[in-house]
């Protein structure tokens, strides 16, 4: 019983550190478009000196892209941080639960 206990634990624990995993790719691509976002700014900006109508437009763009992006790697991190906590706490109820009904199997 207690080897799978354990054995469950593994593959839980692999599922949820493959799942982070794919969480910091996420957090990795969204910073990767707000360094291209950026760097296309930059050179449009330094290529062109006066204010225009395509620099006003690419600079809401660039802010709304940055807003949004924003708050990405958070809300990444604070779900693998709540899967964790969930899974640990939902094992740790399990054989809380498997200890009782063992040691007063008729109540």
């Amino acid at each position: 019983m207690e080897v799978l206990n354990i054995l469950i634990l593994s593959t839980k624990q692999c599922r949820l550190f493959n799942m982070v995993k794919r969480k910091r790719l996420v957090n990795l691509s969204s910073y990767l478009i707000i360094f291209v976002c950026g760097f296309k700014m930059i050179r449009f900006i330094n290529l062109n000196s006066n204010f225009d109508n395509d620099l006003k437009r690419l600079n809401k763009l660039l802010i709304k892209v940055l807003i949004i992006l924003a708050p990405v790697p958070f809300i990444n991190d604070a779900g693998s941080f709540f899967l964790l906590i969930a899974s640990t706490t939902q094992k740790i109820l399990q054989l809380i639960l498997c200890r009782y009904y063992l040691l007063f199997p008729f109540i």
